[in-house]
């Protein structure tokens, strides 16, 4: 907020201003929702959600880079990202259903076996979805990566599905 006090020129301060605000609702309260799920779970479950949401998201995301690299034929979004395949969200899906079985086989997470597959399934659609809105994010910014983490693209590269599955996990524990 700081920032708004100090604009050289008024033109475009309101676009200035909606950006700031965006970015603090984009990333702020995700990662609030993660805090909360880490610290609200009065069984002191907290970081068994907190290591299945990290888990789901980002197995979707390397699952999907595996199967889209050596599999991938047909585009996904190739406008938002040309990258993508439909082959390789297919993958993500498979992945993370593979590894959601074995969380489910060692946590002691208190879920039926169907409540953990659609819960697995709705976090696999969300870290694909966070994916693709980050790409669009960036393609509206004319950026190919968010900022610099050599060997890793930016910060919300590294962030952009949990972005998405916070809330929809935050949402599920909090029904």
């Amino acid at each position: 907020l700081v920032g708004i006090f100090h604009f050289k020129e008024k033109k475009g301060a309101i676009l200035d201003l909606a950006c700031s605000w965006f970015a603090l609702f984009y990333i702020g309260v995700p990662l609030g929702m993660m805090l909360a799920i880490l610290y609200q779970s009065p069984d002191k479950l907290g970081q068994w959600w907190l290591a299945y949401l990290i888990v789901a998201t980002k197995i979707t995301d390397v699952g999907a880079y595996i199967g889209g690299k050596l599999l991938g034929k047909r585009k996904l979004a190739p406008i938002i990202s040309p990258a993508k395949t439909i082959e390789g969200a297919i993958s993500g899906f498979i992945f993370a259903l593979i590894s959601g079985f074995v969380f489910y086989a060692f946590s002691p997470l208190p879920l039926g076996s169907v409540e953990w597959v659609f819960l697995t399934i709705f976090l696999s659609l969300g870290s694909l979805f966070g994916d693709l809105f980050e790409s669009l994010l960036k393609r509206d910014a004319h950026r190919k990566d968010s900022n610099s983490l050599p060997g890793f693209g930016g910060a919300l590269d590294l962030l952009d599905s949990l972005l998405c599955t916070a809330p929809i996990l935050y949402l599920y524990l909090n029904r």
